[in-house]
């Protein structure tokens, strides 16, 4: 028996034509990819970079991005996002070359992720992937609150700084692991509390980690940085823990703690003295 095809309406192909570009990925979480970038990811972001997200929810990549005007890659104006890099690269275009950086050039995006939040009641986390190469810095906070998280990230060859957030409150704290923070101009900086485990800070041309607030800094290594592994400013407590100094050129220093340095123990200086 032959089966005619049935015609479909006009409405709904006009219908299917004018449907959103949104698209959600298992789970519910909203995608993000480079196709849907140039038309708009979803709802509250227009065409083109930066992507912006706000509202709150989950968030995953499901391609590179790369950004090749001035432009953010990223503009996240919302409480309680979960950003997923899926294993991908956001890419701003630059590369540095040296260990410790010497020079950087090719840059073209803003910043790669901009938490453009002025709230305590920041809960975000961004992960599992990379942010590289970007003019103004990788990922900039305006305040971290205490749900803030940076997770399995490689964060390498930005200019002016991998992660910072300069406008936080020492009383938020920043939780930071797993994370490589590499070739930068300057590694992470920041006035939030930081809890830092398992990350390594190399090569970058001036400071690994500078802690313009009170920080907790656990397993983690401080590698070839051109000047201190560790400087933490505000005369707030710093407890260290485990980590590894290494080749840093801090005028023959590996950190500096303007406030209490609390010991933990197992702290090793392989070359200049710990001071």
């Amino acid at each position: 028996m032959r089966t005619l095809m049935q015609p479909i309406p006009l409405a709904l192909s006009i219908f299917a034509l004018l449907a959103p570009l949104t698209a959600q990925a298992a789970g519910g979480a909203f995608e993000i990819n480079q196709d849907c970038a140039a038309a708009g990811c979803f709802a509250g972001d227009t065409a083109g970079f930066p992507v912006t997200i706000t509202q709150s929810g989950t968030y995953v990549l499901t391609s590179d991005l790369v950004v090749n005007s001035s432009n953010d890659a990223i503009q996240i104006s919302a409480s309680y996002v979960d950003l997923d890099l899926n294993g991908h690269i956001i890419d701003g275009g630059g590369s540095c070359s040296g260990t410790p950086v010497s020079a950087c050039s090719g840059a073209v995006g803003g910043i790669g992720i901009n938490l453009q939040t002025f709230s305590l009641d920041t809960d975000i986390r961004l992960h599992n992937g990379t942010v590289r190469g970007f003019a103004s810095g990788g990922i900039q906070g305006g305040v971290a609150g205490d749900g803030t998280v940076l997770d399995h990230l490689t964060v390498a060859e930005n200019i002016l700084f991998g992660a910072s957030f300069p406008f936080s409150s020492s009383l938020s704290i920043a939780h930071v692991r797993d994370s490589l923070f590499v070739r930068n101009i300057l590694g992470l900086r920041g006035t939030a509390g930081f809890d830092v485990t398992n990350c390594t800070f190399a090569g970058n041309q001036t400071t690994g980690l500078q802690a313009d607030g009170p920080a907790t800094v656990a397993i983690s290594r401080f590698e070839r940085n051109g000047g201190l592994g560790l400087n933490a400013t505000s005369g707030e407590a710093v407890a260290l823990d485990h980590n590894m100094f290494r080749h840093n050129d801090g005028n023959s220093a590996q950190w500096a703690i303007a406030g209490t340095l609390l010991d933990m123990g197992g702290n090793v200086c392989a070359d200049h003295a710990c001071p």
